[in-house]
């Protein structure tokens, strides 16, 4: 089974518990047998020609009226997510999963792409955009707190702690949040024991959470806050390049000279003082390189 199907499940199954919805192991197991006993259903699930999307489309179209969403969730993440020939197997070995609690299904095995699934599924389940918006906000801030600090980074990263300390440790410093999902994606995080650093595994979050709204998160360096007219002004401009709606993340640097250093995923928009002297080094030494 994939570490990804493991989270994703483990994610549907906290927001299920949350609403009073217990079945959801039972529920898969019982697509499962409906789709064996019927000869058309079961050719189409195991044929590996018919794109998996296809293959969600029918059996959300089926089953709506008689499972839970979130057993539709989790049984067609395995068809997108597995071979056909695994289905029945995977099926019977992640009802035992979903049927324990969620504290014994991370610790020292966890790793990253088992945590940035399990906050796929909790995200992907907040109905509110504005409230999406807030915990991707939260995730910023908390991110911010943490890589402040190297020692507290360090310790949420692994190095020197196991998996009881670094929950204890989100949980003090999360103790004045009350949002259920996001704190319950810290402390997933936080407890995995394979992962190398704590930070970028809360930014790769962020932007998860970023996609779900359709907008891309841009993180601006800045010698010190922008106003509110110098923010529309960023995020026109980098929303513009970019070619999509961003949001703008301000990040307090003081190795950046004056000016503005923005980062959307892996690309750098560098306007800072810093920057263009650099580059007026480098044509000067070009010019002097040709004399």
């Amino acid at each position: 089974m994939r570490e990804q199907l493991r989270g994703f499940s483990l994610g549907v199954q906290f927001v299920a518990t949350s609403n009073n919805v217990t079945t959801v192991g039972h529920e898969i197991v019982l697509i499962a047998n409906t789709v064996s006993a019927n000869a058309d259903l079961h050719d189409v699930i195991s044929d590996v020609s018919i794109q998996p999307r296809v293959k969600t489309a029918i059996v959300s179209q089926l089953f709506a009226s008689s499972v839970s969403k979130y057993a539709l969730l989790v049984f067609n993440e395995i068809i997108l997510l597995e071979h056909p020939s695994k289905l029945y197997e995977i099926v019977w070995a992640l009802e035992k999963l979903l049927a324990g609690p969620l504290e014994k299904s991370t610790g020292s095995l966890t790793d990253p792409s088992r945590v940035r699934a399990f906050a796929r599924a909790v995200l992907s389940l907040v109905d509110d955009m504005d409230r999406l918006k807030r915990i991707e906000e939260i995730l910023f801030e908390f991110r911010n707190i943490v890589e402040e600090n190297p020692r507290l980074r360090r310790a949420l990263s692994g190095v020197g702690t196991v998996a009881e300390q670094r929950v204890a440790i989100v949980q003090d410093l999360t103790s004045t949040i009350s949002d259920i999902d996001f704190l319950e994606i810290v402390r997933f995080a936080a407890s995995s024991g394979r992962i190398r650093d704590y930070v970028e595994v809360l930014d790769l979050i962020g932007i998860i959470a970023a996609d779900l709204r359709n907008t891309r998160i841009a993180k601006i360096h800045v010698t010190k806050p922008l106003t509110l007219r110098q923010i529309e002004r960023v995020t026109a401009a980098i929303g513009e390049a970019c070619g999509s709606p961003v949001d703008v993340r301000e990040i307090i640097d003081e190795s950046v000279i004056g000016g503005v250093l923005a980062v959307v995923g892996d690309t750098i928009f560098d306007g800072s003082v810093k920057y263009r002297l650099d580059e007026l080094r480098s044509r000067l030494s070009v010019a002097s390189s040709a004399k």
